[in-house]
């Protein structure tokens, strides 16, 4: 079967053996995949990968295979996965923060992953689609269930105005859940008009492009003065950690969700007179998925406008290519 395998300098698309099954997990016929930013930093080599494994952790498929174990799934369900295994044991699994388990093995970073043909995955990480959803927009549950968590992290309470750096993705279902959980308005911000005006069409009251007005003044404007009640910080750019604690207001709450790849450096003193509630999140967990699942099953959050691309699987490099040239807000991979 087909591939997109770690190299030592990037990647390889080639023919790799069927994946094997141990009686606790599932054989999935991949149908769609989509390309993370943290898969294109692995090709770019910014995060180390070990050679040989396969990449992919966002998609879609149908069970082909079932382990003698497996009770809870069929052949022919329609599913999507997490993408953390963990020990199920330790303090962080059982006191809910099982995506800071330290046996944390990840789903085409610590074992191979989606983009290929099958992919075995344990039972207890599949979810089954709704009736209805596309594997199109089941390859994005995933990312969806990201941001699930990041909210949850953070806190909305009805009527909070939240202020979303980053209009990629992940930031504009950032947002699109923000509102659903609650927020009374949401302020999009951006360097890019076309991903602005998406925003606006997911449900942004306001967006504010940074190289063309004063980011600060513009928050003000729309907040009355009083800056964001919650920020979500979900581009990953590391220089602007300043302006996210400039732009919520006293008290307010920050959530990092989005992973930068260089240190960043920031005026701890103006953030600690904010007297802000700071938060991080990575990954998702069990209940993060299903929320996700149930948002994208009743319109919640909409993939429209997002999913741009598609390109098959052979074509991997195109699509890195479209998303590194901002063409593609999101590409999904056809695989079958």
């Amino acid at each position: 079967m087909i591939a997109v395998v770690k190299a030592k300098k990037g990647v390889e698309i080639k023919e790799v053996p069927y994946p094997q099954m141990n009686p606790d997990e599932v054989i999935i016929q991949v149908k769609y995949a989509g390309i993370c930013g943290s898969d294109i930093n692995r090709y770019l080599d910014n995060i180390f990968l070990p050679p040989g494994i396969t990449l992919g952790h966002e998609f879609s498929g149908v069970i082909v295979e079932k382990g003698d174990n497996v009770r809870n799934l069929e052949v022919g369900d329609r599913v999507t996965a997490s993408v953390a295994k963990t020990c199920g044991l330790c303090f962080y699994c059982q006191t809910g923060l099982s995506p800071l388990c330290d046996e944390t093995k990840r789903l085409g970073l610590d074992y191979n992953g989606a983009f290929a043909s099958y992919v075995a995955v344990p039972a207890k990480l599949v979810h089954i689609l709704p009736e209805g959803m596309s594997f199109q927009v089941g390859a994005s549950v995933e990312p969806v269930a990201v941001v699930c968590r990041a909210i949850r992290q953070v806190g909305i309470n009805g009527g909070d105005t939240v202020l979303v750096y980053g209009p990629g993705a992940i930031g504009q279902y950032a947002m699109q859940v923000a509102l659903a959980s609650g927020a009374g308005k949401a302020i999009v911000v951006g360097t890019r008009d076309s991903r602005l005006e998406l925003a606006k069409k997911l449900g942004a009251a306001h967006t504010i492009n940074v190289k063309k007005e004063n980011l600060r003044e513009k928050v003000a404007e729309y907040t009355d003065g009083l800056m964001a009640d919650v920020v979500v910080e979900a581009s990953g750019a590391p220089d602007i950690v300043d302006d996210v604690f400039a732009t919520v207001r006293k008290g307010g709450g920050v959530v990092f969700a989005g992973l930068p790849h260089e240190r960043s450096n920031f005026d701890l003193q103006a953030m600690v007179r904010r007297e802000a509630r700071i938060f991080t999140s990575i990954l998702n967990d069990w209940c993060d998925f299903n929320q996700a699942l149930k948002l994208l099953d009743y319109g919640k959050v909409s993939t429209e406008g997002i999913i741009t691309h598609e390109f098959p699987l052979e074509k991997f490099e195109d699509a890195v290519k479209a998303v590194l040239e901002r063409k593609a807000v999101k590409a999904l991979l056809k695989v079958s």
